[in-house]
């Protein structure tokens, strides 16, 4: 906005009315408990308000980005602009992606996305059996999302922590939730039954046994809405 938009007191910047955001040198020490306090500290605190009510804050490791999941097969409105990009193909040891998030940090990297509740974790259980068996994503025209499958190896999840670890980035990572439900062939957007979680809990106790630090983590995709964008979990 231009300065006749703002209005400046003691170094604070306002958008007069409405929403209002305060950028404040220095880190706000009365930062509420969650994610963004427990991050590298920078130099700006952030804080939303609405007339004299702060409704939130934030410093400057807000910055955040995503790797999603999507093959080069995905298309919408004619063009397929995914190519490599998904985590699972994505060359992290590219000089141009390495430079970018490296400027970025400190940086939060989100690894998720729609098909999240279709990834199966190619890990041993906690009891020991063999990994479950889990094939590529393929393109699947009676899907919701038009795909299926989804396999993340537990090499190229240590890949993608490695690369966050080189370069100054936090992870929060999207779990599959939906997956671990029941389905009928008569409503793609079902699940009931009770949530297997096992697949999950032995990912998170590689993760865990690995002491990658997962700044958070997601559950499910979207899925508390109606229908959800691939499935809609029980209440």
């Amino acid at each position: 906005p231009t300065s006749s938009a703002l209005k400046e007191g003691n170094g604070t910047w306002a958008y007069p009315g409405g929403v209002d955001e305060f950028i404040i040198g220095g880190l706000d020490t009365n930062c509420p408990i969650g994610p963004a306090c427990k991050l590298p500290t920078r130099e700006a605190t952030s804080e939303v308000h609405i007339g004299q009510l702060m409704i939130g804050t934030t410093n400057e490791n807000f910055i955040c980005v995503t790797m999603d999941w999507w093959p080069p097969e995905k298309c919408d409105y004619g063009h397929c602009p995914w190519h490599n990009a998904s985590m699972l193909s994505a060359d992290l040891n590219l000089p141009l992606l390495r430079d970018a998030v490296s400027n970025l940090s400190p940086v939060v990297l989100r690894l998720g996305g729609s098909l999240t509740d279709k990834i199966v974790y190619k890990v041993p259980s906690v009891s020991g059996q063999p990994p479950p068996s889990c094939q590529p994503i393929t393109k699947d025209e009676n899907d919701p999302l038009g795909f299926q499958g989804g396999c993340l190896t537990m090499k190229r999840w240590d890949e993608l922590n490695k690369f966050c670890a080189d370069l100054g980035c936090s992870v929060v990572f999207d779990l599959n939730l939906a997956g671990g439900f029941a389905t009928k062939p008569s409503d793609p957007y079902w699940r009931g039954g009770t949530w297997d979680y096992s697949n999950v809990r032995a990912f998170l106790e590689y993760t865990r046994a690995a002491e990658y630090p997962i700044l958070g983590f997601e559950l499910g995709n979207e899925v508390d809405i109606f229908h959800g964008v691939g499935a809609r979990v029980p209440d």
